[in-house]
């Protein structure tokens, strides 16, 4: 339902059919720029920044190929940034999705935006739990991403390199939650 937006294609090496997917886009007026890499560079991170520094809004929303999300998500999280102007990250609930398509949790996007503190937010939702457990939920400044710390790329940080770069996005604002 949100239509000002661009996409940025980024294949990773894949071995499947993706790229015959992918070329079926590529006359979408969305689709900014396709990217395939020569070689699969084996860190999904290293593609995040990617995508970031191709992108020309100032708003980043990143789906990976196993994502999806309800028509209204952009709807729903662009306006918190209007909202306040300290807003680095806009986050709703995820719905989990095995692999027969049945959901593992409750989802819902609330109605009510609440703006709170990054620094409280971490203390809540990422110290003992990465709360951000889908890219796909959070809506991020790219002028914030940009100027993260970008340890969290390294491979030995595989595991937990997407709680890396929530936290520092989260230390440089205010978070918006739905």
């Amino acid at each position: 339902t949100y239509t000002n937006f661009e996409i940025i294609v980024l294949d990773d090496c894949s071995t499947d059919n993706s790229r015959e997917i992918i070329e079926r886009y590529r006359s979408n007026p969305h689709v900014s720029k396709i990217v395939y890499n020569e070689q699969n560079c084996g860190n999904t991170f290293e593609q995040w920044m990617h995508g970031i520094e191709l992108a020309q809004g100032e708003l980043c929303w990143i789906a990976e190929s196993d994502d999806s999300c309800l028509p209204t998500l952009l709807e729903k999280l662009v306006p918190m940034f209007e909202k306040s102007k300290n807003v680095s990250l806009a986050v709703c609930k995820c719905l989990l999705i095995d692999v027969n398509g049945n959901a593992l949790n409750k989802h819902c996007l609330s109605e009510e935006m609440i703006v709170e503190n990054g620094k409280d937010f971490i203390r809540r939702h990422l110290v003992f739990n990465n709360y951000i457990c889908n890219s796909g939920m959070a809506v991020f400044k790219r002028s914030v991403a940009l100027d993260v710390n970008r340890q969290f790329i390294d491979k030995k940080y595989a595991g937990t390199g997407d709680m890396m770069f929530w936290i520092e996005i989260c230390e440089t604002g205010e978070i918006g939650l739905l």
